[in-house]
């Protein structure tokens, strides 16, 4: 302990070592640590030592001995021990170990190595975290005085101060300012003859919630900006206040008597307390925040509870009271910074003038890319004049218009972003004015392309609009609306309808929203009438001609200007969202719900808040979006897939046609449509739901366990909701509170955690699915492959680029993706250190996709009953290799693909099932996929295919029968035979992409070369650019090596010592059995070795691995392995599954290899 003048300080340290040594010799080291402590603090005179008590570690006579000559030895007036009485992990010394030991088996778990004392003392293990305190100097109460009467404005010698004694638990008057802390809770005590006691309830506080007088402020504090041109006086601005304090002694004895009954306010009064808030509040913080308002608010019901039951509307209502008037007062006169604000403005270059969007972001509005290298404002003012001449020939070259854009996009951005009339625009940039090159604009600000995904979604949205607005109650104006819709429709065929019926629903998009129609679009007879209209109203669309049926052409209008003519409706409204954009036009406030709903339900951009108008059509939209197109339109389909290579596999194109029709495999929701979802759960109700998921999906309970569970839960919530309301109403009749309406309302209240309304949120199908879907589910899509024994033949599959955007969304993963790993050289710790990783050119750009695909059979019935092949499934499943090695081993973080059943996939062929497979992965390495807050998209692809090896060879199109003549081995081209007589891998050239292709070729000519090359077909994943099966499918080490090589080489050294008698067979079973595995190989502890042992013996490949690693480490086995030459080939073996090895160890086993073969 440090002692200084007014506080003690704890003074902490330790000492770590890489000795286990607990005796005399360990205690000793801590003389020299003494000796520096008496040196650093000679004040120290008395030392306490705290230990366990194990005799056989510090409880012995040679720490007695050592107790007494470290007290001789250092001159100390004192030395104590204390130990516990009971034996190991007592004490607190064992407490702090402990706690740090736990830390530290944590980084171990995660996969930090803590080898050595050095390193652990580098581990940032425990911290602590002091926020800044603010100290405050109060030479005397009468300054304590003067701040209390400044902050709660109060006469003097009105009041006194008391200071709760934790001790008594009691408020004691306050004697002298030295005993108070910065946490101290004080409380205000009126003198009865100066003002009623009920004036001063709840005023308590600390000394942080002082407010300091303004004449007391440093000047410092004060704005020191003034205004030449203007005479306005200087702002002086004051902290918030502490909380729950208000000065109710202002108030009206009428309104305060008229708040403490149940009530509602008249008019005068809620205008009374209205003003009192907002004053209050506007006193302290003039843009108060809702946080901010609702405090007041607080502090309002704790005086005067019924405001919190229902006076006035609630909390909610009186901040929304305070709001609005705090807004009128920012706006009068009497808003000092308001004026200031307004005044120094208006001076020319002021500091004041407030940027919109200070650092935008591509995409946003104000964002400025940065200048081409080279270019400067003479060029760019040379390529304007260049593109105003291209733009007035009659047939422009419309590539060099484009690249001149290219060039001065940065300039023209800086002009936009000035606020420049768009009329001074279009006289600038003409060429920005054709729609395509407006489109081509809007995808160099925001790299979407517009159109098509406007139009893609609005053929799905418009004719959902028109449907809606025909089950709409007309007026006359619609009715006329509707007589022109039917005569626009007549006689057309399903396709045209459903065009025409996407215009008129979005023409009709206004009156959905409950805005004006002449707003958003506007017919005249002629052109001639566009600049009237415009001027007249603000129409944003012109069309010319009397409806949609016989219109010309049509106008986007902006300023009062025609700036671009379009042929068709839609491609108007498509300029209009483009316009927003690249010209940072503002929608105008009458079609502001137009405006939310193409951004939030058409282009699925994020746009800020989502109206309620607008919000409830996407609701609408949404529920009857899928069900109209296939009800009524069902020549709509999702685009088709083709698997490129389907004829080679012989494959029948009704299969193909079948899983082309498929129309289940939409877009992936919005992440806005997510988080709209996920705000209907409340924190109680999500909670509660995800541990009713959990207990059905991951504990796997049937739903009439799940059942009984969550009856069991509501019936205990009932009948502690009617103990509880017992015990309510006892104590309040026991405090004298006798009013029954009050006390029906207080035991009425509804909790926040009302289990019995929480279980309805699951109690559907289709609720359960709705809440799966708000946390980011993605959908499998069922695929139809034909008919197998006169029934439909179906595979699932979960699309990849949804689901790798759904993972994406979690900013954890998204860092693992956007900061990759960095390879070492010559060091092998994962795949990506290997050579075939580093030489594909995919992955050497970064950042990508990493995908881990896998491949593997199992059954989902009794394996033993005769029919265990008929469920049989064949499951693709992947994870992503950005994330670390340690994430990647867990089940959930493993994400299916495709599943399907092995007898599905042996009779319609690969190239089949994988096809919606090949063409996601064929997007992901051309286009990439999108991710929110990222410029460019992400482009990625496999890393390689992992399977047994019946499967490596079942996905590579490589023969499945081992024996024979035949090619067998997937890596080079030797024969069986060729193999039993020869075991140096480098004596047979290796298969690779050329070969591979040289192979195929030949197969197609004569189908004789499948059985001389061991190739069946060509593999589907071949069409992939940077994958192909010849270098990406790796060898499968759980199989080949812990359930292949490992056990026949553990079978031959233990038969090998056991026959020269080193041990007996009892022995090796006894110590396997007692052997201590640890925490974490304690589930992997092998079994015993039979007697049969000679003949083989069963292990999985987890107690494979814990066998090979222990054996050598066991007392009985370890001392004759020294003895023995066997104790290399466990070591060898040892080596092969290490985590992290060096080049230099393939020299080993190249040496190990050549020694065997002389």
């Amino acid at each position: 302990m440090e002692k200084s003048d007014n506080y003690v300080k704890c003074v902490q340290f330790g000492t770590i070592s890489e000795s286990m040594r607990h005796d005399g010799r360990a205690v000793g080291h801590l003389l020299p640590v003494l000796q520096m402590i008496q040196k650093t603090w000679p004040h120290i005179n008395t030392i306490h030592f705290q230990s366990d008590g194990p005799t056989t570690q510090y409880r012995n006579k040679t720490n007695l001995f050592l107790l007494t000559y470290f007290a001789n030895k250092l001159g100390l007036k004192e030395v104590t021990w204390n130990f516990s009485e009971a034996g190991h992990g007592k004490s607190s010394a064992d407490g702090v170990g402990g706690q740090l030991k736990t830390k530290a088996d944590q980084f171990v778990a995660h996969g930090t190595d803590i080898p050595d004392a050095h390193t652990f003392y580098t581990m940032k293990l425990l911290f602590t975290y002091l926020d800044s305190v603010k100290v405050r100097d109060l030479d005397c109460l009468q300054d304590l005085h003067s701040l209390v009467e400044t902050t709660f404005d109060l006469q003097a010698e009105s009041y006194s101060i008391q200071k709760y004694d934790k001790d008594f638990e009691l408020y004691v008057d306050l004697e002298d300012v030295n005993e108070l802390k910065e946490k101290d809770r004080l409380k205000v005590i009126p003198k009865q003859t100066v003002l009623a006691s009920n004036a001063f309830e709840n005023m308590s506080f600390t000394l942080s919630d002082l407010t300091p007088s303004l004449e007391a402020l440093p000047e410092e504090t004060l704005r020191e900006e003034t205004v030449s041109t203007v005479d306005l006086p200087d702002l002086k601005t004051e902290p918030w206040p502490c909380r729950h304090i208000l000065p109710f002694h202002k108030l009206s004895s009428e309104l305060t008597a008229a708040l403490e009954k149940p009530r509602e306010l008249t008019y005068d009064e809620t205008r009374e307390l209205t003003s009192f808030l907002a004053n209050y509040t506007y006193h302290y913080k003039l843009y108060a925040k809702r946080p901010d308002r609702l405090e007041v608010c607080e502090a309002l019901a704790a005086r005067f509870p019924h405001v919190r039951n229902g006076i006035g509307g609630g909390l909610d209502a009186w901040d929304e009271k305070v709001k609005n008037k705090m807004k009128r007062l920012r706006q009068g006169d009497s808003c000092l910074e308001v004026r200031l604000n307004r005044e120094k403005s208006k001076v020319a270059g002021s500091k004041f003038v407030r940027n919109p969007n200070i650092n935008p972001k591509k995409g946003e509005l104000n964002w400025a890319p940065e200048h081409v290298v080279g270019e400067t404002a003479a060029s760019c003012s040379a390529h304007q004049n260049l593109m105003s001449e291209e733009v007035s020939k009659v047939s422009p070259d419309m590539k060099k218009i484009s690249s001149l854009m290219s060039l001065t996009y940065s300039f023209r951005r800086q002009m936009i972003n000035d606020k420049a009339p768009v009329e001074e625009i279009k006289t600038t940039y003409p060429a920005l004015f054709p729609y395509q090159e407006q489109l081509a604009e809007f995808k160099r600000l925001t790299a979407i392309c517009l159109e098509e995904d406007f139009f893609a979604s609005s053929q799905q949205i418009g004719p959902v609009l028109y449907s809606i607005f025909l089950k709409k109650k007309k007026s006359p104006l619609e009715l006329n609306l509707m007589m022109e819709f039917v005569e626009f429709n007549q006689g057309l065929d399903i396709a045209s309808r459903v065009e025409r019926e996407t215009e008129l629903g979005f023409f009709v998009l206004p009156f959905l929203l409950k805005e004006k129609q002449e707003d958003f679009i506007c017919m005249v007879s002629s052109d001639a009438d566009t600049p009237e209209v415009s001027e007249s109203s603000f129409p944003s669309i012109i069309g010319l001609g009397r409806h949609l049926g016989d219109t010309e052409s049509f106008v986007v209008i902006s300023e009062g200007q025609a700036i671009m003519h379009c042929s068709t409706f839609l491609s108007a409204v498509c300029a209009l969202i483009s316009l927003y954009y690249t010209l940072n036009i503002q929608y105008p406030n009458e079609i502001l719900n137009v405006q939310k709903f193409l951004q939030h339900a058409v282009l699925k951009i994020r746009a800020g808040a989502v109206p309620t108008k607008v919000r409830t059509l996407m609701g609408r939209v949404d529920k009857l979006c899928s069900s109209h197109l296939s009800r009524i339109h069902p020549c709509f389909k999702v685009a088709d897939i083709t698997p490129n290579n389907l004829a080679s596999n012989m494959i029948d194109k009704a299969v193909v046609d079948s899983i082309n029709e498929n129309p289940n495999d939409d877009y992936l929701p919005p992440f806005e449509s997510l988080n709209e979802d996920t705000n209907m759960y409340s924190t109680f109700d999500r909670s509660v739901s995800l541990f009713i998921l959990k207990m059905q999906e991951k504990l796997l309970l049937p739903q009439s366990t799940v059942s009984q569970l969550i009856a069991g839960m509501k019936q205990m919530q009932e009948d502690s909701a009617v103990m509880y309301k017992h015990e309510v109403i006892k104590i309040l009749r026991d405090n004298n509170v006798n009013d029954d309406g009050l006390i029906q309302s207080i035991v009425n209240i509804q909790s926040p955690s009302n289990l019995s309304k929480t279980f309805t949120l699951l109690n559907s199908v289709h609720m359960k699915k709705k809440f799966m879907l708000s946390l980011g589910l993605v959908e499998p899509v069922e695929y139809k492959l034909g008919y197998r024994n006169s029934k439909q033949a179906t595979f699932q599959y979960v699309p990849v680029i949804k689901n790798i955007q759904s993972l994406l969304r979690n900013s954890d993963i998204l860092d693992y993706v956007m900061n990759p790993q960095t390879s070492s050289e010559n060091i092998y710790t994962d795949f990506f250190d290997g050579s075939t990783f580093k030489s594909n050119d995919l992955f050497s750009n970064k950042p990508n996709i990493q995908i881990l695909l896998y491949f593997d059979e199992f059954g989902v019935t009794n394996p033993l009953r005769a029919r265990q092949t008929k469920h049989k499934l064949a499951v693709f499943y992947y994870t992503l290799g950005n994330l670390p090695a340690l994430y990647r081993s867990c089940i959930d973080d493993m994400q299916l693909a495709l599943v399907c059943k092995v007898a599905n996939l042996k009779l319609f062929g690969l190239a089949a099932v994988v096809a919606p497979l090949i063409r996601d992965l064929k997007i992901l390495e051309s286009e990439g996929l999108k991710v929110d807050g990222i410029t460019d998209p992400l482009i990625g692809g496999v890393t390689f295919i992992v399977a047994d090896n019946l499967g490596s060879h079942q996905i590579g199109g490589f023969s499945k029968c081992f024996t024979g003549n035949a090619l067998t081995c997937r890596f080079c081209l030797a024969s069986p035979s060729e193999m039993r007589s020869n075991f140096d891998p480098n004596a047979f050239p290796r298969r690779n992409k050329q070969t591979h292709c040289h192979h195929i070729d030949m197969i197609s000519q004569d189908r004789i070369y499948k059985s001389v090359y061991g190739i069946q077909f060509d593999s589907p994943f071949n069409d992939l650019k940077y994958f192909h099966i010849s270098s990406m499918l790796p060898p499968d080490a759980m199989h080949d090596l812990l359930e292949g090589i490992v056990p026949v080489e553990l079978k031959l050294i233990l038969h090998n010592l056991i026959s020269r008698h080193f041990f007996t067979l009892n022995q090796l079973n006894a110590k396997i059995n007692s052997f201590k595995y640890g925490h974490n190989d304690a589930p992997n502890k092998p079994g015993p070795v039979p007697k049969t042992f000679a003949k083989g013996f069963k292990l999985n490949a987890s107690q494979t691995w814990s066998l090979l690693r222990f054996l050598p480490l066991m007392n009985a086995v370890a001392e004759c392995l020294l003895e023995s030459e066997d104790s290399e080939r466990l070591f060898d073996a040892d080596l092969v599954d290490a985590e992290k090895y060096r080049d230099r160890i393939r020299n080993v086993f190249s040496d190990r290899f050549q020694t065997a073969r002389s």
